[in-house]
């Protein structure tokens, strides 16, 4: 009778065979390993292992014991888990993680099943890795990893002009939105410079960083600018109105403060009253010291207008008065902002002339004045020649006038006409002058040359012959008396030509004489006479 073998209950991980049962028996026995108590067949070593009951027995010199129960159990680990990761260029097996078991071995493969383990020194590349866990010499199944291996472009950055004050937090390159930027001194190593560092003029290098990775280092040029101060001049003059904008034509380099130092820039709006500003220039972003100005803000009134005027025939722009401030000069125009008339523009009665004063470049609103104008009266008229007799005055003299005007007489003080009253006696061969005035307006002025005379004789016009008439050239006067001297006079009164006598016939040359109308003046022993003659 062959004893039975004794065997404890046995763990196995999942995978393992009959082969790996453990026994013991008799020395030299041979062990045989079944599905149940009694019966069946024996199982082959191959056979894989589950969670069951077994049965061994022993041969020994051909005889086979009874059968030993055998409790197994299969240990079935389970996969770890992982989530995809990305690793900067150069990370390794090492750097990749995964969560299992308390205590479990982490094993990293390049496949989902067989090959060998990998290294934790091996290089990652942006592949699909497998991690296993072993818990208690079991290995569970392989869990894939993706592998994201993140390579950062260097950032771009333009070279960059800085003012005095730069530091490097004002440098500026363009990376990766998320991109942490790092600034340094040196293209490789040293630390990254903290953002207060004042900047120097020379090169500095930039770097992106992202989820840990870091790229290489682009070359920076720094230029460090001093602006100069506005190169203008520090006394300046303006109109009232000039803005910020007028005065520096809008250009955003010039910067106007009303203080020396610190306050807000004056906006372009800003109007200028008379008083010292502040002015810099900014030049690549770079802004100068302020250097002083002082403004001069001319301020220039409507002009005014004296009230009632009004004019006669022929007045001009001229003729207006216009009060106006001291030093400035008024210009006429047809229209608000039109062009200037000269001031000899004849006015025309109803119509709008404006008036504005200017000093400088500055001029004020414009006025409006309408034109009240009133008509010259005409020439007054009556004989150019007159007798009067001693005592007589320049009341005595007859003249035409319209109803209602005024007459005034001048006489002729060199090349001035003085007025004189009506009460003035009368001179012999004197010319006297006289004008007619009609709602304020003169006349062009008459001339009467008077004669004396010893006493009222008559002297017949009809008597006094002058031919021919039109003339040409000569023109033969006669006349029952002795004719003493003639005179050709013009419509104005003025003397065009002079001839004495002496004889009952005179010959005349008007060959000198413009064409046109004349008065032929002829003086006798007997009295004078005056007659119209015509120059052909």
């Amino acid at each position: 009778t062959t004893a039975v073998p004794t065997a404890t209950a046995q763990s196995f991980c999942p995978g393992s065979t009959v082969a790996n049962l453990i026994v013991n028996g008799v020395a030299g026995a041979e062990f045989n390993w079944y599905a149940g108590a009694t019966g069946g067949t024996e199982l082959a070593g191959t056979a894989v292992l589950t969670a069951t009951t077994y049965y061994v027995s022993q041969t020994v010199s051909g005889c086979e014991s009874a059968r030993t129960a055998v409790a197994v159990t299969i240990n079935t680990v389970a996969a770890p888990t992982a989530s995809a990761q990305s690793f900067c260029p150069g990370a390794t097996v090492a750097n990749l993680t995964a969560s299992g078991s308390a205590g479990a071995e982490l094993n990293w493969y390049a496949g989902a099943t067989g090959g060998s383990e990998l290294q934790g020194t091996a290089t990652l590349t942006a592949a699909t890795y497998y991690v296993s866990q072993t818990v208690s010499g079991c290995e569970s199944a392989r869990t894939p990893v993706a592998v994201t291996i993140t390579i950062l472009a260097a950032p771009t950055a333009a070279d960059q002009v800085f003012c005095v004050s730069g530091t490097v937090a004002g440098l500026t390159a363009s990376g990766v939105p998320t991109a942490q930027i790092n600034w340094y001194n040196v293209a490789n190593g040293g630390t990254a410079l903290a953002g207060s560092t004042p900047l120097t003029e020379g090169t500095y290098y930039v770097s992106q960083s992202l989820n840990g990775c870091e790229s290489q280092r682009e070359s920076v040029d720094v230029t460090i600018t001093v602006t100069p101060v506005p190169d203008i001049e520090n006394e300046a003059m303006g109109c009232y109105g000039i803005t910020v904008n007028d005065a520096t034509g809008g250009l955003d380099m010039f910067n106007v403060y009303a203080n020396e130092t610190g306050g807000t820039e004056l906006a372009g709006s800003y109007v200028f009253t008379s008083g010292t500003y502040y002015v810099s220039q900014t030049i690549s972003g770079c802004e100068s010291d302020r250097i002083p100005i002082i403004v001069t803000i001319i301020e220039l009134d409507e002009p005014m207008i004296l009230l009632d005027q009004e004019f006669c025939s022929g007045a001009t722009l001229a003729d207006i008065e216009v009060d106006h401030n001291e030093g400035a000069e008024v210009t006429w125009s047809a229209s608000v902002g039109g062009s200037a008339l000269p001031t000899s523009t004849p006015l025309v009665n109803g119509t709008t002339y404006y008036v504005s004063q200017h000093m400088e470049e500055c001029e004020s609103p414009a006025v409006p004045y309408t034109a009240l104008m009133h008509a010259t009266p005409d020439t007054p008229d009556g004989s150019p020649l007159q007798d009067f007799t001693a005592g007589e005055t320049i009341a005595s003299l007859e003249v035409n006038t319209e109803a209602g005007a005024t007459v005034t007489w001048y006489a002729l003080d060199g090349t001035t006409y003085e007025v004189i009253t009506p009460n003035t006696v009368l001179e012999d061969g004197a010319t006297y002058y006289c004008s007619q005035w009609i709602d304020g307006c003169e006349s062009e002025l008459f001339a009467v040359e008077v004669n004396e005379v010893l006493s009222a004789p008559g002297f017949e016009l009809k008597n006094l012959m002058v031919y021919p008439n039109p003339a040409t050239d000569i023109l033969t006067i006669s006349n029952d008396n002795v004719i003493n001297r003639i005179t050709v006079t013009n419509l104005i009164g003025q003397t065009v030509l002079a001839t004495a006598g002496g004889g009952n016939e005179l010959k005349v040359n008007l060959s000198e004489l413009q064409q046109g109308t004349y008065i032929l003046n002829v003086y006798t022993e007997k009295g004078s006479a005056a007659l119209k003659i015509a120059k052909q």
